[in-house]
């Protein structure tokens, strides 16, 4: 998700996602779907966001 995208979903849903902390991860929209280099960046965005937490 870019800084738009989260900009986007606080327009659209207005008070509801006021108080929610939406993460921006900075990941361009430059990959195909499924990607390998997309998943492992999401991967290890994922994992810096929520640490441990993260993992299955």
């Amino acid at each position: 998700m870019e800084h738009r995208h989260r900009d986007i979903l606080r327009e659209r849903f207005g008070d509801a996602a006021r108080d929610v902390k939406i993460e921006v991860l900075d990941i361009g929209d430059d990959f195909q779907f499924m990607d390998a280099d997309l998943v492992t960046l999401l991967q290890q965005r994922v994992r810096d966001v929520f640490g441990d937490a993260a993992d299955p």
